[in-house]
């Protein structure tokens, strides 16, 4: 069988003049018509090489376009710009060139992952596989790829291109960085009650750690002190009766000031942590007389702003 298949090609490739149907076929798509299956989003895409059709669209293709909302990556903005920006913002890089068949669904679906993540605060690049200096400084080797740069770092996406799978993907990163304190009734007391660090605090009260809540946070986690307190647990009843779900952000000023707040989007909830995201007043003189005056949950001296999602 690899023998046949051997033959088929020197025969293909080396009669140019007998069969040059054939060796542009050979040349394109290589054996077997070329074909190829490729998954986004659940949706399976099946291409053939040979004469149905593909052919022109793929000579076409060679006519390399990018989308204007996600600019070429260079060494230097990678090195000046994305690295550094990917503290509090995470970079998503596409990675095609002009000869493979899947960089042209890639290239499809790559406007709907733009819009899909874009109210997160996310940034895009496209990376042409032909720049050699660029693709061996984040070790891309092969063609489709899919990057996301968070913390200084570049993780390669290698599971099937769907929105849960990209989510799922980016949750689990940010959480390998994010510092998040588990928080129950009998300790949130202490949780809130420090403002040594300069940090306002916020609590997280959800049955799980969700996407949303994990992009926000990241994006602010030079602010804030994070902790989550899970609604499935017993050990969290008061916390779960003073808000059922969503955050809770404790600020130090006196008197207590409540403010209830419904977030329907992504784009509520960072609105309202960027406004927050700064102590009342400098720890300065004063700060003798707030440590004496710390936060409770229960009779707190500071100010809770509950955000119900």
């Amino acid at each position: 069988q690899k023998f046949t298949e051997i033959a088929g090609a020197y025969e293909a490739l080396t009669k140019e003049q007998d069969q040059p149907q054939q060796q542009q076929q050979y040349s394109r798509h290589g054996g077997g018509g070329g074909r190829q299956e490729f998954y986004f989003n659940g949706q399976r895409f099946t291409f053939s090489g040979g004469d149905d059709g593909f052919g022109d669209g793929f000579r076409g293709y060679n006519k390399q376009q990018h989308h204007k909302d996600s600019p070429l990556l260079t060494v230097k903005i990678f090195e000046q710009t994305v690295l550094p920006d990917s503290y509090s913002s995470i970079h998503l890089v596409k990675v095609t060139s002009r000869w493979c068949f899947l960089c042209m669904e890639y290239d499809k679906a790559w406007p709907d992952i733009m819009k899909y993540f874009k109210p997160y605060g996310m940034e895009f690049w496209e990376l042409p596989y032909d720049t050699s200096n660029m693709r061996q400084k984040v070790s891309v080797y092969e063609t489709p790829s899919f990057l996301v740069i968070l913390s200084g770092r570049v993780y390669h996406f290698t599971e099937t291109l769907t929105y849960r799978n990209i989510e799922n993907f980016i949750l689990s990163k940010i959480q390998s960085v994010l510092v998040l304190d588990p928080i129950n009734d009998r300790g949130v007391d202490n949780f809130v009650g420090d403002f040594t660090d300069y940090k306002v605090k916020l609590i997280f009260v959800s049955k799980s750690f969700s996407f949303p809540q994990a992009m926000a946070a990241y994006k602010y986690k030079d602010y804030y002190k994070y902790g989550f307190s899970s609604t499935d647990k017993e050990d969290s009843t008061n916390i779960r009766q003073t808000l059922p779900g969503g955050i809770i952000i404790f600020k130090e000023t006196y008197p207590a000031i409540s403010r209830k707040d419904k977030a329907t989007s992504i784009e509520q909830l960072l609105g309202v942590m960027d406004a927050e995201k700064m102590l009342i007043l400098p720890k300065i003189s004063l700060q003798r007389r707030f440590d004496r005056s710390v936060c409770s949950f229960r009779s707190p001296p500071c100010r809770i702003i509950h955000l119900q999602l």
